[in-house]
């Protein structure tokens, strides 16, 4: 089967959508698939990974019509050119639009996935809204990682026969249980200490500022807790210069550490820093910002690391109650609370523990593409 794979962010790009692409193209390969891959090229990035299938990268000028226009181009180009059996788009935003015109045009099937800020987001803007409803009612199949995002696909007149949840994966070649990077430890400071861990962009919705807040109340019962804020990059909105300014007026700078840029290479090691991987996330609809799987959430649960998580988005579907706690969000004190119940519990951290590695090993990218590939032959 040949697969025309279209997506906006694609490695050496990162964040969740890069690791999504990449994931699919490599499983989809490795099914036996002959993969092509079209990415947007909008502006530098810090480097990550090298891709398992090297894309076409092209230049995008964003705009309400500009990103209909400029996919239809593209998609045409490339469907001549490579005659695929069916295109997988990996947002509807710019392809969604320009795959049903073609699909019209010249009965190309096509299947959308869908995340969760890019449905959540588009809902206050008539223009959007239009071209998101067209987009999924043509499209022949639609993969939302939850069904938190599938609800609100439901919400557009979109009927459940077309719409399959296949939930995020995680690499389980990269990401296991091991021994923590002593080089690492010093780089940071983090010798003789507890580590709290967060993995991800320094956006808002990922709720930096409430673990700061937490820190503090926490700060004299566990003189040597810190927090290791893994990453340094964002698509818009840096919350960095605000954080570090929060941290300076709580006093903790001798115990919160930002990492800056980590390279994709390192990622599991930072992950194995942490003795609790914690990340508060907060849905902000009115901006579209949600959570809406938290692929970071299954990393962290695959290197045996306990989860502090918030009920925001999808993320009941990335962690479950044996692997995590589940705190309110914009809660420092339960957030604390939830910190100090692990750190006084040895076992009740190894028993989390070992249920979060049996946890990933149910959510590994193999499986979750196996069964989609199926579907995919279907179509």
């Amino acid at each position: 089967m040949k697969i025309l794979v279209a997506t906006s962010d694609y490695p050496p790009a990162l964040g969740g959508m890069a690791v999504y692409s990449d994931a699919w193209c490599r499983e989809l390969a490795g099914l036996g698939a002959k993969i092509r891959v079209v990415a947007r090229d909008i502006g530098h990035r810090p480097e990550g990974k090298s891709p398992i299938i090297a894309a076409k990268y092209f230049e995008w000028k964003a705009g309400l019509l500009n990103d209909p226009i400029n996919a239809y181009k593209i998609l045409r180009a490339e469907i001549k050119d490579f005659k695929p059996d069916i295109v997988m788009a990996h947002t509807w935003i710019g392809w969604g639009p320009a795959l049903a015109i073609l699909k019209s045009r010249c009965g190309v099937r096509y299947v959308l996935s869908a995340h969760g800020a890019e449905i959540i987001g588009p809902k206050n803007s008539p223009w959007y809204r239009f071209l998101m409803k067209q987009s999924f009612k043509a499209a022949d199949k639609i993969f939302p990682v939850s069904n938190f995002t599938a609800q609100h696909i439901k919400e557009l007149g979109i009927s459940s026969e077309r719409i399959e949840v296949i939930t995020n994966g995680v690499d389980l070649n990269r990401y296991y249980s091991s021994k923590k990077n002593q080089t690492l430890i010093e780089r940071f400071g983090l010798s003789n200490c507890k580590v709290l861990v967060t993995v991800g962009g320094l956006v808002d919705r990922k709720g930096h500022d409430v673990v700061i807040s937490a820190l503090a109340i926490l700060k004299k019962q566990y003189p040597d807790l810190k927090y290791l804020i893994a990453g340094g990059w964002a698509l818009n909105s840096s919350r960095e210069n605000y954080l570090r300014e929060l941290v300076a007026k709580k006093n903790l700078s001798d115990q919160v550490i930002f990492s800056g840029f980590i390279s994709d290479e390192l990622l599991p090691d930072i992950y194995r820093l942490g003795d609790i991987f914690i990340m508060t996330g907060r849905e902000m609809p009115d901006k579209g910002w949600v959570e809406g799987f938290g692929i970071s959430y299954l990393e962290a649960a695959a290197c045996g690391i306990p989860i502090i998580a918030t009920l925001s988005g999808g993320t009941n579907e990335a962690v479950t109650n044996q692997n995590a706690l589940i705190v309110p969000p914009d809660d420092p004190v339960a957030t604390a609370d939830a910190i100090s119940i692990l750190l006084s519990d040895e076992k009740k951290m190894k028993k989390m523990s070992e249920s979060g590695i049996e946890w990933a090993r149910q959510n590994s990218w193999s499986s979750k593409i196996k069964m989609s590939y199926e579907i995919l032959k279907e179509i």
